[in-house]
Order: structure tokens, then sequence, then C-alpha cells
């Protein structure tokens, strides 16, 4: 994680929980992140970055294009 603690957007106190992801209404399971309780944004690591990229893919999520 960055090591701002505060919101990107909004400045608030970020807090860590894991965070219910998903993608087109498609739940890609629950991995731990940063959330706003102000904004609601939610902020993920690197490393969780990928690991959600990877679900998405096999689970074959894919754009409308």
């Amino acid at each position: 994680m960055n090591k701002k603690e505060g919101c990107w957007e909004c400045d608030t106190k970020m807090v860590r929980e894991n965070v219910d992801y998903s993608l087109y209404g498609v739940s890609v399971g629950k991995f731990p992140g940063l959330v706003c309780k102000e904004c609601h944004e939610e902020y993920f690591s690197e490393e969780i970055s990928r690991e959600i990229t990877n679900k998405i893919k096999e689970k074959g999520i894919r754009g409308t294009n």
C-alpha cells in the first residue's frame, strides 16, 4: 500500500478490510485493501491488484467490446 494514510479523493483516514470485489456484476472474490469510510473509494496493493486481475482472467470475465 502507498504510505499515504488518507484517501486520495477526500483525505479521510482509510480502514483496512476485506473487500468483496466484483466486475460487471460478477463477484471476483474478497481481497484485502484500504477503504475510505467517507467516499467509499477502495485501494489495493500492487500485489493484490495482480491477484484480482488473475482471478478475473480465470473466471473469463470480459468487457462488452
